[in-house]
């Protein structure tokens, strides 16, 4: 019974160190998330374009279109990230693909 109550505690011991590690680095993801967007980066998800035309495709959390990172291979050689923090500029050119119109990256970061 002495050790089953030990069990019990420890347990329970576990579980709430657990629940304060998960809430600090939440919260440290926030103010991450708070001094990129201060700083003018966008939340931007990467994905591999089957398609054809443009290798990967972006997507911006805050706008509805897709886009078409021309620079791309400029900031990762291979391992390109899913989930980013991006600056970009709109280019007035021609589109290399249907799935989205071309944008130039001017900076990125792995979210």
């Amino acid at each position: 019974m002495k050790y089953l109550s030990y069990l019990s505690f420890v347990l329970i011991l576990g579980c709430t160190a657990s629940k304060k590690a998960n809430t600090a680095s939440s919260d440290v993801v926030k103010e991450e998330a708070i001094n990129y967007e201060k700083e003018g980066y966008k939340k931007g998800n990467i994905v591999i374009n089957k398609t054809g035309g443009c290798p990967y495709v972006l997507t911006v959390e805050s706008y509805k279109d897709v886009l078409d990172p021309i620079n791309l291979t400029d900031f990762f050689k291979s391992n390109v990230p899913y989930e980013v923090w991006i600056k970009y500029s709109d280019l007035r050119m021609k589109n290399r693909c249907d799935a989205g119109r071309p944008v130039m990256i001017n900076s990125i970061k792995r979210r």
